[in-house]
């Protein structure tokens, strides 16, 4: 076997990012213009989506991206039509559904309201926005998630004195919305933030969020879940975790806002992830680090914090790591982001991206990987949240960056394979008409065909064997094809696992592709 060995020399002050991950990407398109900051992404196929606040129009607005090729290269971003007619909006969020319905709720912090718009054509063309919240006196942090056929949008602040966590549902992909519901059982207090809604596979709705009193150090402040049992009519509230971290408005800005992930294969797991410190007064920022909190039954009871971040440990490190967001993947597996400083001084406010994934629920994490090929100096708002995601080949992540000007940020992407999956990188000539999201599948996955959509078509799902599964047919439609399998035969039985193969023949050509089911 012949070895080659590879010098690199490297200047002093440049950082590459650690070999998993791409050089990155920008998603916004005037780099060292306008600011851009707090982008949310999530990924559909072969589309990435990024939504994210966006200053090239007075004040602020939310901008929206798309990628067709994973991430590689983005469309001209632009704005959204009902966000043109307000002067002030923020706080974007982005969600897709097992349909490839695509969702984005934002603040009209300008009527007090919180809109949602939907595409049915994966970002193409989009519908009248709805309001899904009364026009009350203060709105802030919406956010938007789906579990099949249910849209939940959450947001906090409201008209009473105390600040509350609120909830509206659609059980009709976002067609209508049902009444909006208080979520917390706080009857004190003015911080309370960052809501992000989930649903169990049981039908249990979930609902985290952090609290800071502002007032000092006490107990108060912490992070919180609520279930619902009933679908979301009513709440009841659990404790997290305590946090002596609290809101911090110089630059960057820093909160306790905790993101939520259920999984795919416990089905009554549910996790976090959180920056926090030692807090020995108000405002101190120093030797922050990144935990991870999880249940094992649907929120109710949480683990002790598991630290992410495997820099130093000693009670001399003032290093920051902070924001961090996280994603589960089809295995269950976990993976996390965040702003991280261990590479530069204290004092310099420069950093990187890092990122690490757990296989056991949690409980031990991979040693760190930086994502970012560039270190930035943060001496700008950078937003409160950061993006990732995954699909059944990669960990996408998406973050502000301010490397082009140190107070003027724009948006940047990189993309990993998955942790433990081999991935066959696909050319344009390689890349098959057939799409099959998730895949591997529990339990359902969504066909799609790219190409010919007005041609007949028939789709087929066969065992190892040759034996016929399923079949659908269509006969000529506009758009995009989508068809939902939901791994039963024709005689609407369960098949077992195992590997199949759908079959799609339109017109003359025939193309197959595999697809992995598992329990």
């Amino acid at each position: 076997m012949r070895y080659l060995l590879v010098f690199i020399f490297l200047l002093p002050g440049v950082i590459v990012a650690a070999p998993p991950w791409i050089t990155n990407v920008p998603v916004s398109d005037d780099p060292a213009g306008s600011n851009q900051d707090e982008v949310c992404i999530a990924v559909w196929q072969n589309y990435v989506f990024a939504y994210f606040n966006d200053y090239r129009v007075p004040s602020v607005h939310a901008f929206f991206a798309r990628s067709t090729d994973g991430g590689l290269s983005w469309e001209p971003n632009y704005q959204m039509p009902q966000d043109s007619v307000s002067g002030y909006m923020g706080d974007p969020s982005v969600a897709v559904d097992d349909t490839g319905y695509l969702f984005l709720a934002c603040c009209d912090f300008a009527r007090n309201r919180v809109y949602l718009t939907r595409s049915t054509d994966l970002g193409t063309t989009w519908e009248p926005t709805k309001y899904v919240s009364p026009g009350i006196s203060a709105i802030d942090k919406d956010w938007v998630s789906t579990k099949g056929r249910n849209v939940y949008v959450v947001w906090d602040l409201g008209p009473q004195a105390v600040r509350h966590i609120y909830l509206t549902k659609s059980t009709d992909r976002g067609e209508t919305f049902g009444p909006v519901v208080i979520v917390d059982n706080a009857t004190t207090g003015n911080a309370r933030w960052g809501p992000i809604p989930r649903e169990l596979d049981d039908g249990t709705v979930l609902v985290s969020w952090g609290c800071d009193t502002r007032s000092g150090i006490d107990t108060a402040n912490g992070i919180y879940c609520a279930r619902s049992t009933d679908g979301g009519s009513t709440f009841t509230e659990y404790l997290i975790t305590n946090t002596r971290f609290r809101y911090n408005s110089s630059n960057p800005r820093l909160f306790v806002l905790p993101p939520l992930e259920t999984s795919p294969t416990y089905p009554q797991d549910v996790y976090t992830a959180f920056n926090d410190g030692p807090a020995q007064y108000s405002s101190d920022r120093r030797n922050l680090n990144v935990y991870f909190s999880g249940s094992t039954d649907g929120g109710i009871t949480w683990s002790t914090r598991i630290k992410i971040n495997d820099d130093s440990t000693s009670s001399a490190d003032t290093m920051q790591q902070f924001m961090p967001w996280m994603a589960t993947d089809y295995r269950g597996w976990l993976h996390v982001v965040w702003y991280d400083g261990r590479r530069h001084q204290p004092s310099s406010n420069r950093y990187d991206l890092f990122y690490s994934y757990s296989t056991d629920r949690g409980l031990t994490w991979s040693p760190n990987e930086r994502v970012t090929d560039t270190s930035f100096v943060m001496n700008a708002f950078c937003g409160d949240y950061i993006g990732v995601d995954t699909d059944s080949q990669y960990v996408y992540a998406s973050w502000c960056d301010t490397r082009n000007s140190p107070t003027q940020p724009d948006i940047y992407f990189s993309r990993r394979p998955l942790p433990g999956v081999e991935v066959a990188e696909q050319t344009e000539q390689t890349i098959s008409p057939i799409r099959v999201y998730p895949n591997p599948m529990s339990s359902r996955t969504v066909i799609h065909l790219t190409q010919n959509p007005k041609l007949k078509t028939e789709i087929k799902i066969f065992n190892v064997t040759g034996q016929l599964i399923r079949s659908f047919a269509i006969n000529g439609q506009q758009g995009p094809i989508r068809i939902v399998w939901d791994g039963r035969n024709q005689n609407e039985k369960k098949v077992p696992s195992g590997i199949y193969f759908c079959e799609v023949i339109q017109g003359a050509k025939a193309s197959r592709q595999k697809i992995v089911l598992i329990d």
